[in-house]
């Protein structure tokens, strides 16, 4: 774990910041939550074989994807409060 580099975590990190935002934005007209929340579970599988080419660990994989569902959230309730 120690010897993980840098590169190979950002490229997941980025991609959910991305995702997250990206689906923040498409549902921002729509009030409840559990469209853009379907949609970012389908979003969980690639995630996954993105993470296990990337050899991380699925821990990791799933503490990125938890980040991504936080922002997707908080992204949303500030689109809301527009």
């Amino acid at each position: 774990m120690a010897e993980l580099a840098i590169g190979t975590l950002l490229i997941p990190v980025g991609l959910t910041t991305v995702i997250s935002y990206f689906l923040a934005w498409v549902y921002r007209n729509d009030y409840h939550p559990k469209k853009m929340l379907m949609a970012y579970g389908g979003y969980f599988i690639p995630l996954v074989v993105l993470g296990l080419i990337l050899h991380l660990h699925l821990v990791l994989i799933i503490g990125i994807y938890l980040f991504g569902l936080i922002v997707g959230l908080f992204r949303n309730n500030y689109y809301f409060n527009e």
